[in-house]
């Protein structure tokens, strides 16, 4: 695409502009039944029954002030702008969080975690915890646990192992 630029009404510039750039989205990021994360995330979209009873049920693993963020958006349908002056944050603060907040909750690793950490061992299921169902960073998740980020890095490993060997399995794959 070309466009151009004319100054002060002479001869126009020939200035090339980059191409669009396309949006890449993560498709896999959906649990079974729910659309897009990243759709789901939209605030200024109207929102999926089925997104919102997958997102209460998901929320209660959160800390309270996620879930709470979480529940009142979309549970409670209230506005983010509410929400941001109710708290006293900019709105596009919240809005970002909400959206982060989505895409997390969202992630099949979410779920694989939600639904197997109660039968891991303690230090996978903390590390899980701090990380997964948290956000925090590997080097947060060290310092809160009191662990190396080596340790918290190979706990993931595990984890990301663990979730990869159940969706081969369930795709009928032996790997």
């Amino acid at each position: 695409m070309a466009l151009v630029a004319r100054k002060g009404g002479g001869e126009g510039v020939r200035v090339e502009a980059p191409e669009p750039r396309e949006r890449r989205i993560d498709r896999t990021l959906a649990p079974p039944g729910v659309t897009d994360p990243v759709v789901a995330s939209d605030l200024r979209r109207r929102r999926s029954p089925v997104v919102v009873e997958e997102l209460v049920h998901r929320a209660a693993l959160l800390p309270e002030a996620d879930r709470g963020l979480l529940l009142a958006v979309y549970r409670d349908a209230t506005p983010a702008r509410t929400v941001a002056a109710l708290r006293g944050l900019d709105v596009r603060r919240v809005r970002r969080r909400v959206r982060l907040l989505v895409q997390r909750v969202l992630s099949p690793r979410f779920g694989f975690v939600m639904d197997h950490m109660a039968s891991w061992p303690r230090g996978r299921r903390r590390v899980a915890q701090a990380v997964v169902i948290e956000g925090r960073s590997l080097r947060e998740a060290s310092e809160t646990l009191g662990m190396t980020v080596h340790a918290v890095r190979r706990r993931m490993e595990e984890i990301r192992l663990l979730e990869q060997a159940q969706r081969r399995q369930g795709e009928g794959g032996t790997g």
